[in-house]
């Protein structure tokens, strides 16, 4: 066998090792348990809260799952607790977070000493503006957790009354677009470390740049 042919074969073989790890998250308001073994009946190793992020690592049935934690925790769990998307609920929980950190901020800087005037100024503007986008963003994750809520009460509706459940489909959300919300916060937080790297700069050195 020639050289190439050996390269070639070693390539195709390391192929499936380099497969990205396949990803999960703990549905909305649960908490699920993860067993021990492939039953039930195993002893819970940890309860894994909504928005736990997990990588799956083999799939018995179509009804348990075996999953690695980010603390390397392995176990299995209910496959219904499982979903493709980070919950909403931990989105909302994440825009607000980033909107109590521009609130602080604001507030440091509102007690900073009067100088370099115009610099602090843009960065007060910059910080309101960036503020105010995240309060719309957080209002916006506010109803669609309003809606889902109601599709909720909705389903445990139906539930208890098959026959007026007739008539609905079931409405399942999966707010992907949300993707695009998280990518736009995280370029709000890298222009406002910016703005504020350069701001600290001109105080320590009279106002020019270095």
């Amino acid at each position: 066998m020639t050289a190439l042919r050996r390269t070639l074969l070693t390539t195709l073989l390391l192929l499936p090792l380099s497969a990205p790890a396949e990803r999960a998250y703990i549905i909305d308001r649960v908490e699920a348990g993860l067993h021990e073994d492939n039953s039930t009946a195993s002893p819970i190793i940890e309860l894994l809260p909504t928005g736990t992020e997990v990588e799956i690592l083999a799939r018995a049935d179509d009804q348990r799952v075996q999953v690695r934690t980010a603390d390397d925790q392995v176990g299995w769990l209910d496959a219904r607790y499982l979903m493709e998307d980070e919950p909403t609920r931990a989105k909302l929980e994440a825009t607000r977070a980033a909107l109590e950190a521009s609130r602080a901020e604001l507030a440091r800087l509102r007690q900073l000493e009067p100088q370099a005037a115009d610099d602090t100024s843009a960065t007060l503007a910059d910080l309101r503006a960036s503020h105010d986008r995240l309060e719309t963003e957080l209002g916006r994750k506010r109803a669609e957790v309003a809606e889902l809520r109601k599709q909720l009460r909705q389903q445990q509706q139906s539930r208890r009354d098959p026959g007026a459940a007739a008539g609905h489909a079931p409405v399942w959300l999966t707010p992907r677009y949300l993707l695009a919300a998280a990518a736009v916060l995280l370029l709000i937080g890298m222009l406002v470390g910016g703005w504020l790297m350069d701001y600290r700069q001109r105080r320590r050195h009279g106002g020019f740049r270095i």
